[in-house]
């Protein structure tokens, strides 16, 4: 299962995606809130949802690898 981790300045979000066993890891698209012509938080918190959403499923078991 992969670990999934954020960093943030405040304005701005990246997304992380860590494969420990194949030592590899992906970013997400940079999410600026600045300037939010995109949506970007809302995107954000999507982004977040998902993640809590699949650590409440690992921890309750329901986790289907996706």
């Amino acid at each position: 299962m992969p670990v999934l981790g954020m960093i943030t300045t405040g304005e701005d979000y990246i997304f992380i995606k860590l494969n420990q066993h194949l030592r590899q890891y992906a970013l997400s698209h940079k999410f600026t809130l600045l300037s939010d012509e995109d949506n970007n938080l809302h995107r954000v918190v999507r982004v977040m949802k998902r993640i809590i959403n699949l650590s409440a499923s690992v921890q309750t078991g329901n986790y289907n690898n996706e």
